[in-house]
């Protein structure tokens, strides 16, 4: 699969919004094309996990577990990415992501990202950058859904009961409330 800077940048704009065109170049050599399968997990929630991944084309969908209940929490399609606290820090994945559809991916690995450190600090520091916004803009989300269900009398149909106690519990666990 042949990607030029400017289909990049167009897939990606805020990516590659402070890149030159020589600087996507070099990131494109870098990423790994993969096709996926409609229902293909690429990731498992609690499993070890180094690589990220750029959706190109297709859907993929985020999924938690709850109360041995798979809970669909959201999708991304072109232009969005999953996975990239893998590349800033390898560890157990905390959702699993499955392709809702055939889909087309840039995988982006741990050491891959590392060697894209060291021989293109500029580059990977302005991916960096927008990973640590990226975080921070659902960090605000997350805590916005929260205090709204965690404010909300339990017969408010606010979210559905599953998903509500969910919250409730991941609410819990990050203000240290127990029961």
């Amino acid at each position: 699969m042949d990607i030029r800077p400017d289909q990049l940048h167009q897939r990606f704009p805020e990516l590659t919004r402070h890149m030159s065109g020589d600087q996507q170049l070099v990131l494109i050599e870098y990423l790994d094309p993969r096709t996926i399968s409609a229902n293909h997990r690429l990731i498992q929630d609690g499993e070890s996990f180094d690589e990220m991944f750029f959706v190109w084309l297709g859907r993929l969908s985020i999924v938690l577990n709850f109360d041995q209940q798979d809970l669909i929490v959201g999708s991304v399609g072109p232009g969005a990415w999953v996975g990239e606290i893998a590349v800033m820090d390898p560890g157990p994945a905390c959702a699993t992501v499955v392709a809702a559809e055939d889909s087309v991916v840039l995988a982006l690995t741990t050491e891959v990202f590392a060697l894209l450190e060291k021989h293109h600090p500029m580059i990977a520091s302005l991916i960096l950058q927008v990973f640590s916004k990226e975080l921070a803009s659902r960090l605000r989300a997350s805590n916005r859904l929260l205090l709204d269900v965690l404010s909300h009398d339990d017969n408010e149909q606010l979210v559905s009961s599953p998903e509500r106690d969910w919250i409730k519990k991941v609410g819990g666990q990050l203000t240290g409330v127990r029961g």
